[in-house]
């Protein structure tokens, strides 16, 4: 939901005035609601796969998808080790350190 924020924000700024500071849930919720309606309405079948959330807790955004969509079929929990995710990191971007607002941003 992270780049579902990001997505907000251009949205709720403008070119003079970009957003500054947390996106309001609501607009979060309301973006992503946007998403999975566009894709029922032209007849396509998803499965979504939300890597995070926004909410305060994670009971917080269960209950909210759970209103929104109904049970899910499957859950599917996935966990990484830090260090591996640093690992990648460091592949993908060619470093051989990770600055320290990428490590707070890895560890969120």
């Amino acid at each position: 939901m992270h780049a579902i924020a990001e997505a907000c924000k251009a949205r709720l700024g403008t070119e003079d005035e970009p957003f500054e500071g947390d996106v309001p849930q609501e607009e979060i919720e309301k973006d992503t609601l946007s998403i999975v309606t566009k894709d029922q309405a032209a007849g396509a079948r998803h499965t979504y796969v939300f890597d995070g959330y926004s909410h305060k807790s994670p009971a917080e955004f269960l209950s909210w998808a759970n209103e929104q969509f109904g049970p899910p079929d499957f859950w599917l929990h996935c966990s990484c080790d830090v260090k591996q995710i640093e690992e990648r990191y460091k592949k993908k971007n060619d470093v051989d350190e990770i600055g320290e607002e990428a490590a707070e941003e890895l560890a969120g």
